[in-house]
């Protein structure tokens, strides 16, 4: 039986350093072992010069992390910034809840510049999964923003293009709600997939 390990494609050294995930990635013997499958709903993501306090505790101005990531339980909207997108911080509070109210997200955030904008978004299908007992594994992609030059709000354009780093805050809702939260987090990037 081929394990989900198998499902991953080869990453040459310029993917994860063009990611800017590398760090992140991880390749272990996944495990479930009485934890339960997962997955990811609609979220919403926001691209914003790194200045922008978004995520409290997540990429900071003038840090060397390209990448972070978190899954957030009830208390979920503390963890937003003053300065986070206000639709962006709707779906802090108006996430999927199961039947026993339990609200979860991942939060996602990557640094990028203007002139080579991208993010990470979870791999369409790709479900997150366990690497043993603790650590929750979500699959990524790799996503271009494409040209920043036609943003129809001059100001924000020009806030974009003139900040030196810009980074991509995204948030996903996580059902069901776990009843045991794991003690990490981390990314795993995987080729886009084409459906022919």
């Amino acid at each position: 039986m081929p394990s989900r390990l198998d499902a991953l494609r080869k990453l040459s050294r310029r993917d994860l350093l063009a990611a800017g995930a590398g760090s992140l990635l991880t390749l272990g013997a996944t495990s479930a072992l009485g934890r339960p499958s997962v997955r990811l709903t609609g979220g919403h993501a926001d691209l914003h010069p790194a200045a922008d306090r978004a995520i409290d505790n997540g990429l900071q101005q003038d840090g060397e992390e390209q990448a972070y990531v978190t899954l957030v339980a009830d208390e979920a909207p503390a963890v937003a910034g003053p300065d986070l997108d206000p639709e962006v911080r709707e779906t802090l509070k108006t996430a999927e809840t199961d039947e026993k109210g339990g609200v979860f997200h991942v939060i996602i955030q990557t640094r990028s510049t203007f002139e080579s904008a991208y993010y990470l978004t979870p791999a369409g299908l790709r479900d997150p999964y366990w690497r043993g007992r603790d650590t929750l594994v979500v699959p990524v992609t790799v996503e271009e923003w494409g040209s920043l030059d036609g943003i129809d709000d001059d100001a924000r354009r020009e806030r974009l293009r003139s900040a030196e780093e810009l980074v991509t805050t995204s948030i996903w809702g996580v059902t069901p709600a776990l009843h045991v939260f794991p003690s990490n987090v981390d990314l795993a990037q995987v080729h886009r997939e084409y459906v022919g």
